[in-house]
């Protein structure tokens, strides 16, 4: 007879690495598969590795290039186990789908017809791309899901992701809410590769509609240059406008209007150099196949450069800056979160809540990270390897009309 009360099974375990060997083994006579699609890249890697640690053998990194997936298998020690999957080319009715319980999209698609599959198969889904033009097609899927009794979670990461969250928290201090600015700064340091690149260039001509005061207008990626206030080791930076997700996620799901999103690179060359070039209309060139090739091969060259003279970091900070009113007075509130390794961070936060829909049973329907989660929930999960600063604070409070 075993005193103290408690889960027995819990205190029949002295050791936690042998309890949690135990609840694995357990765990895994009971669940399905863990699909990562895009599992043996940056971001993907992360996630199958984080889940690996609780599901071994459980998940499943998938994708066209099956040596890809073989090697990253096998450094895993086959906790993680491969598949070669063409999203774009894999039937509903197909066996991937009856053993798999969550798939997590580490790609940016075209369309969401293998999303749609996933709810025709009851299949719970998270996706990490930052695209709003994907998001808001999947946004579209809702009833479906709902009436499939699936739960589908977007805008999953840092931005999309945190920067909701950090707003939905400021938010909850404020009575009126007049205007968010959310900034992102990434670091020209970290190994962004083509993918990089390329998202950058497919978005720097972006034209796209916000609301202010009530009225749209539209607005260009990267114009309307804006100072901000960084925590000391950054300091003053020029930040620019940017086609980023999260302004527009944030309008519906937060419901607040004059919402601004700005980007701009650990390098204020860099982004100063970026800015020159779209005044003078270089970008324009991208439409043209060859002009955009080159342009990527410059770009990823003059990176390496960057790299080989250790120019730029690997930093990454996010910020919320929101003015209202609270009790009578306007108040302006900031929080900011940086740290080393944003894909580190973004993978980790999609196995927070991967992990979360595996273990708990959420409303059915399409929602975004900060309908169904809290800031703290989220970082209080992270891995202990993942260092990072999070400040909030009042920044200005005033009463009205002085």
């Amino acid at each position: 007879m075993l005193a103290g009360g408690g889960d027995t099974e819990q205190s029949l375990f002295i050791d936690k690495e042998l309890h949690l060997t135990y609840m694995n083994m357990k765990r895994g006579l009971q669940m399905k598969n863990i699909l990562v699609i895009g599992g043996y890249g940056q971001v993907g890697s992360v996630i199958c590795k984080a889940l690996s640690h609780f599901y071994p053998k459980k998940v499943m990194a998938a994708g066209r290039n099956i040596e890809k997936a073989k090697n990253f298998s096998l450094s895993m020690d086959g906790n993680v186990l491969p598949l070669e999957l063409d999203i774009y080319h894999v039937d509903a009715t197909d066996e991937v789908f009856q053993s798999t319980q969550l798939v997590i999209m580490c790609l940016d698609q075209k369309n969401t017809s293998f999303v749609e599959k996933c709810i025709q198969n009851k299949v719970n889904y998270i996706d990490i791309s930052p695209s709003y033009k994907i998001l808001s097609s999947i946004e579209r899927l809702n009833t479906k899901a709902h009436k499939s009794g699936i739960t589908i979670v977007l805008g999953v990461g840092l931005a999309p992701g945190l920067t909701n969250l950090m707003v939905k928290k400021i938010i909850a201090e404020l009575d009126i809410v007049n205007k968010t600015d959310m900034y992102l700064m990434l670091g020209i340091g970290e190994k962004h590769g083509n993918d990089g690149v390329e998202w950058l260039l497919n978005n720097i001509n972006d034209k796209y509609a916000i609301t202010e005061h009530g009225h749209k207008r539209k607005v260009s990626s990267f114009t309307e240059g804006k100072h901000v206030d960084l925590p000391k080791q950054y300091g003053k930076r020029k930040a620019y406008r940017f086609n980023l997700a999260d302004q527009h996620i944030i309008s519906k799901t937060l419901e607040v209007e004059n919402v601004s999103t700005r980007f701009f690179y650990d390098s204020a060359f860099t982004t100063n150099a970026l800015a020159i070039l779209k005044k003078i209309g270089v970008f324009k060139l991208l439409s043209y196949k060859h002009f955009k090739k080159m342009f990527v091969k410059i770009f990823v060259g003059t990176l390496h450069i960057f790299d080989k003279l250790n120019i730029g970091s690997e930093d990454y900070l996010v910020k919320a800056e929101v003015c209202g009113e609270r009790k009578g007075k306007e108040v302006t509130i900031e929080s900011v979160l940086f740290g080393s390794n944003n894909t580190a961070i973004t993978g980790n936060v999609a196995s927070i809540i991967a992990m979360k829909l595996i273990e708990n049973k959420y409303a059915s329907g399409v929602y975004y990270s900060e309908q169904l989660f809290e800031l703290d929930e989220i970082l209080s999960h992270l891995d202990e390897e993942i260092l990072y600063t999070y400040e909030m604070k009042v920044v200005n409070e005033q009463v009205r009309g002085s």
